[in-house]
């Protein structure tokens, strides 16, 4: 198989390799959704431990209590900024898919002139 495209940025040799065509592979985009929806349910189960935790913060005292609330929060913190981050992800795949799968259906706006 040839090269579809030479990443490098300082190489003056050609950007595109010897290929006729670009071949977009998209079989693995369902595992990585399905592995996406994965990591957002375990950061959903983080946040039920994290809401039992709660049931105990009576229980803290003095030092101890102070340290187990910075604990919590910064439980709490990670989950939402890591579930964000999750999401923002999953959209951009959902993107990517419907963008890949939408290729062989596009309309060309203009050829490339001497391609």
């Amino acid at each position: 198989m040839s090269d579809i495209i030479n990443a490098s940025i300082n190489d003056s040799g050609g950007a595109w390799g010897s290929a006729d065509t670009i071949e977009y592979d998209n079989s693995n985009i369902e595992n990585i959704k399905s592995d996406l929806e994965m990591a957002l349910a375990y950061l959903d189960e983080v946040k039920t431990q994290i809401g039992n935790l709660e049931a105990y913060d009576k229980q803290w005292k003095g030092k101890a209590k102070n340290t187990y609330e910075d604990l919590k929060n910064f439980l709490n913190q990670y989950h939402d900024d890591y579930h964000t981050s999750v999401s923002n992800l999953q959209t951009a795949v959902s993107g990517l898919e419907t963008l890949i799968n939408d290729i062989p259906s596009a309309t060309v706006i203009k050829e490339i002139d001497n391609a």
